[in-house]
């Protein structure tokens, strides 16, 4: 349409949406006084305009009014729009000068945005502007940017990519600087930060590359991913103190960074969180809890490090490709190097191991400029190519400890071709073909071969091995065991049919190499871990296996051991190893009281002693001990002592039938150190009992055989992993001590279902409440507690709780759940279910927090009416198989066993058909529960005194609180309930029960 200029007749109120789209040669436009409304898009790229005057009255502007308008210069707004819409001058790329209302409170996304010609915008003329909406002034030409100070919600990217943007302040109502707030802004230069400001966001200086200086105040706790990446000028010295995170590549690519010091408190360090800076010098501090891959990843001017003492583990890639490193100091307490540590670091040439050091990862110094490298004997696993490439290598040492996988090769020194001397204690050579030795010992022929003396024949007379330049058997200092460890050996040897083990011991001398006692480690010449599954271990338990000094790891697993256990120790509970912290007893024959045996040890911290024949528990075992596995113990089913189970799950308890623990779940997870990343999860095995035929025998498979296959429905599983045992055989709860578990093996879950028995129900919730109020796990063997992040944000709380009961009763959406602290008055004829006190026999004599009740013949509205719940919680939801009720706590209300009855009012008529009770621990609790009750009715005073006149002198007596609370049990004497003060409870008079309301 060739509209040059347009009259709009007064009276017109409204012009249309689009009504003049891509009216191209339209200049000019005169709009009436009676206009109220301008709805979207109306001048949409309506690209000559350059005259238009908005009228007082106009009280709505629509989305993208003015969209990509380019000749538009100018603009003046009335007072009456308050809100600049989404995009309204989006692309006008020749816009100057904005004259908007005073009254103004918001600016929308996209609002400015690729306005490249707005050079300034005077914030401080409108006082009442609080919000600035996304990219609002993205890619605008604004040069100096002064925020006001009541501005107190800016969007992300609002001056993002602002190429001519020099300086900015963060208002003060701000505690945040903003994700992308002035992101690729490449000649800011000036920042003014204030005090209050707490978390730095995301890419929030990214790629403002003339940046030089900017003061980052004490007190804030986060700088978050990408907040200065890039920003090549950056010079800081000092982090602010209560700096709490620094995200993923926070400062990568600051290549002007020189030294930076961490402060003390810092807990997290983001993968690559200063990955190609040019700092120098680094001092990390102790007390890092999580420390990422890749945090100084491509240093290339890096130093000196300080490596705090209590960090153990140097993640994969932290030192990638820092070129200048020369030296580095492993602290002592480090216990391993991962993948790729040091790699490429090619003026890398000295690093001390410390003697804690356990691991060193895949091609951890690769391509260095190492010139010896001696590994301590305490270290059990070197990666392949862990030294690969180190072209200036002379020496290498290998540890005593070293395990030496079947199959593997040796290809440390991969490509080491300087290699003159290299030192191995391994009695037997490890095969190699002539093509692998090419490429993995290709410096042979030029290097000596030092080997356990004795063992030189034997290297000689082996293909590949006998190539090297020289081979001598050699003794070391420390070589030897100490006497009192190679008696123990011996001993351990003769007392538990070490003859006929699946790995025997070489006892001929006490001469030291790998693989001569399978599963011991030493360290010196002392035994530090003794580490026994699957040999064949027969024979009676005996003291000294426990006394000796250095010993940390005991684990006898898997054989027949016998004796009692609380006898074993007597007369020398004093000389038990004082830095003994791991005992595993798992799957043998042992017998007698725990209690005494494991209170003996002052440092024990893990005790594994399940699937054996203990009979008691006798008195508390020390609350040092946090791991305890004495589950499933195979007792003569007529003894009267209780097999203590707390680490099975809770059951259902069908009424009238024994209780019987039904058995879902075999294996449970460590929450401390479980990736539960929603595609990792799926990876990750999860075990279940398999119900088979009863003639059958249990198919059972070694965890360690799982193999990921390149999806997540595909896993292979070694045909020798897999073994059939008589279906009688003990059957392990959690893989502690023994390599095969019987399984089900399942690809999905179910979210909510936190105990991974495949249904969501009350031990689910409780668990969840448990964990959103204790913030660790209900149990000694923690549940997959992020199934149960329902709502999918990352963090367990309350809303998944609520989601969890919702899910329970297939709720599809919000309900209320009602909570009543005490019975109310119901409208419907009512009697009371009771499950009594005194036959709440727990486990451990703890608390029940949770009940889920099925109900048939009752309604949920029929429910609700007779006011049922006695101190808790109550949900409910019509089923298939009834109604279902929960009642449950996230206060902490719970029932005391043997001083409260659990009392719950339904109407009468009502059958209860299943009962599932959990304490707070989310364990299994057994209950009796009564028939229902009748005649709990209100009655008057003078059914009262019949009542007590009525009564025989044997009939027992119980007052109860209308919470449960025992009040009295005893003689029926009337004074017992007169002496109550004013108030309604229920009498108990021998097997009837009443609702009683004292008036006076």
């Amino acid at each position: 349409m060739k509209i040059p200029e347009l009259i709009i007749e007064e009276g017109v109120e409204q012009i249309s949406q689009g009504a003049f789209m891509a009216c191209r040669l339209l200049t000019k436009v005169t709009l009436p006084s009676t206009l109220k409304t301008i709805e979207q898009e109306a001048f949409y790229k309506c690209s000559h305009l350059t005259d238009i005057s908005i009228p007082e009255g106009l009280s709505t502007l629509g989305d993208e009014v003015f969209f990509s308008c380019d000749s538009l210069r100018s603009i003046t707004l009335p007072v009456s729009i308050t809100e600049i819409p989404k995009g309204t001058f989006l692309g006008c790329k020749k816009l100057e000068t904005v004259n908007l209302s005073s009254e103004l409170t918001t600016i929308g996304t996209d609002a400015f945005i690729y306005c490249e010609n707005l050079k300034s915008f005077d914030f401080s003329a409108y006082p009442k502007l609080t919000t600035l909406q996304k990219d609002c002034f993205s890619q605008t030409g604004l040069q100096r940017v002064e925020l006001p100070d009541q501005i107190n919600t800016i969007e992300i990217g609002v001056f993002g990519k602002c190429s001519k943007l020099e300086h900015i302040n963060v208002p003060t109502a701000l505690t945040a600087v903003p994700d992308y707030f002035v992101y690729k802004c490449p000649v800011l230069t000036e920042v003014v930060m204030h005090a209050g400001i707490k978390t730095i966001g995301r890419n929030a200086f990214s790629d403002c590359i003339e940046l030089e200086h900017i003061d980052l105040p004490n007190g804030i706790s986060e700088i978050s991913s990408g907040a200065f990446l890039h920003c090549k000028k950056l010079q800081i010295t000092e982090l602010p103190l209560g700096l709490t995170n620094i995200g993923s590549y926070a400062f990568s690519g600051t290549s002007a960074l020189d030294s930076i010091s961490i402060p003390r408190g810092v807990q997290i360090l983001g993968p690559g969180a200063f990955e190609e800076s040019g700092v120098r010098i680094v001092e990390l501090p102790e007390g890092i809890k999580t420390f990422y891959d890749k945090v100084f990843n491509k240093c290339q001017r890096l130093t000196k490090v300080v490596w705090p003492a209590d960090q153990k583990e140097i993640p994969s890639k932290t030192f990638y490709q820092c070129d200048t490193l020369s030296t580095f100091d492993i602290p002592l307490g480090v216990t391993e190097i991962k993948s790729s540590a040091f790699a490429e670091c090619k003026n890398l040439y000295s690093v001390s191991f410390p003697e804690t050091l356990k691991k060193i990862g895949w091609r951890a110094f690769d391509n260095c400029a190492l010139k010896e490298v001696e590994i301590p004997d305490s270290v059990t696993e070197v990666g392949n190519e862990a030294f690969a490439n180190n072209k200036s290598l002379r020496k290498a040492f290998m540890g005593r400890n070293i395990v030496y996988k079947n199959g593997a090769k040796f290809n440390f020194f991969s490509q080491c071709d300087s290699l003159q001397l290299l030192r191995i204690f391994v009695s037997k050579p490890i095969p190699m073909s002539e093509y692998d030795a090419s490429t993995c010992m290709s410096y042979r022929k030029k290097c000596v071969l030092e080997v356990p003396s004795g063992c030189d024949s034997i290297y000689r007379a082996t293909d590949v091995w006998r190539d090297f330049k020289e081979i001598r058997g050699v003794t070391v200092g420390g070589d030897t065991l100490a006497a009192v460890d190679f008696a123990l050996l011996k001993m351990i040897y003769d007392r538990l049919d070490g003859k006929n083990w699946t790995n025997q011991w070489d006892l001929s001398s006490p001469d030291r190499f790998e693989g001569k006692w399978h599963g011991v480690t030493t360290d010196g010449d002392h035994i530090t871990e003794i580490v026994l599954y699957n040999t064949e271990l027969r024979g009676e338990i005996f003291a000294e296996l426990f006394t000796l000094p250095t010993l940390t790891r005991l684990e006898l697993t898997n054989g027949e051991l016998r004796g009692s256990i609380n006898k074993v120790l007597e007369g020398k509970e004093q000389n038990v190893s004082p830095v003994l912290k791991t005992i595993a007893l798992s799957c043998n024959q042992l017998t007698g009281d725990l209690s005494p045996f494991a209170n003996s040890f002052p440092a024990l911290e893990k005790l594994y002693v399940d699937y054996n024949q203990l009979t008691a528990i006798s008195v508390p075992i020390h609350s040092s001990i946090r791991e305890l596995d004495y589950s499933w113990q195979f007792i003569d089913p007529n003894t009267q002592t209780p097999v203590v189970s707390d680490s099975c799950p809770v059951v259902q308890v069908a009424l009238g039938t024994p209780f019987e623990p039904i058995i879902s779940t075999l294996q449970t997870y460590d929450h401390e150190k479980q990736d539960y990343s929603r595609d990792n999860f799926r990876k990750n095995k999860i075990y279940h009992y398999t119900i088979l035929d009863e003639n059958e025998p249990v198919l059972m498979v070694n965890p360690s055989a799982f193999i990921y296959d390149s999806s997540i429905d595909k896993f292979k599983v070694g045909s020798d992993q897999f073994a059939k045992v008589p279906r009688n055989t003990p059957q392990p709860f959690c893989c502690t001590g023994s390599p095969y578990v019987p399984f089900y093996f399942s690809l999905d879950w179910i979210d909510g279902d936190v105990n991974m028995d495949r249904n969501v129900d009350l031990i689910d919730l409780q668990s969840l409440i448990y964990y959103c109020a204790h913030e660790s796990s209900s149990s000694q063997f923690p549940f997959n507690y992020m199934t149960g992040d329902t709502n999918e944000d990352k963090e367990i709380d309350v809303r998944d709780a609520v989601v969890t009961v919702n899910r329970i009763l297939d709720w599809k959406g919000e309900e209320p759940h009602p909570s009543r602290p005490y019975f109310a008055a119901p409208t419907v004829a009512c009697n009371v279910v009771a499950i009594e006190g005194n036959t709440l026999r727990l486990v451990n004599a703890e608390e029940v927090a949770g009940i889920q009740l099925s109900l048939q013949g009752v309604s949920s509205d029929e429910l609700r009416k007779a006011s049922a719940v006695s101190g808790m919680k109550m949900a409910c939801r019509q089923t298939e198989e009834g109604l279902r009720v929960l009642l449950y706590s996230f206060s902490g209300q719970t029932l005391q066993p043997g001083q409260h009855d659990l009392f719950v009012q339904l109407p009468a008529g009502t059958t209860v058909s299943k009962v599932i009770l959990t304490n707070l621990d989310a364990k299994r609790l057994d209950a009796v529960v009564a028939s229902t009750l009748t005649g709990l009715n209100q009655i008057s005073q003078n059914e009262i005194d019949r009542l007590f006149a009525d009564a025989s002198g044997d009939t027992v007596l119980c007052i109860y609180a209308l919470d449960g609370r025992l009040l009295y049990q005893g003689q029926p004497h009337i004074e017992h309930f007169t002496s109550l003060p004013k108030g309604t409870y229920v009498l108990r008079l021998g097997n009837r029960t009443y609702k009683v309301t004292r008036a006076k």
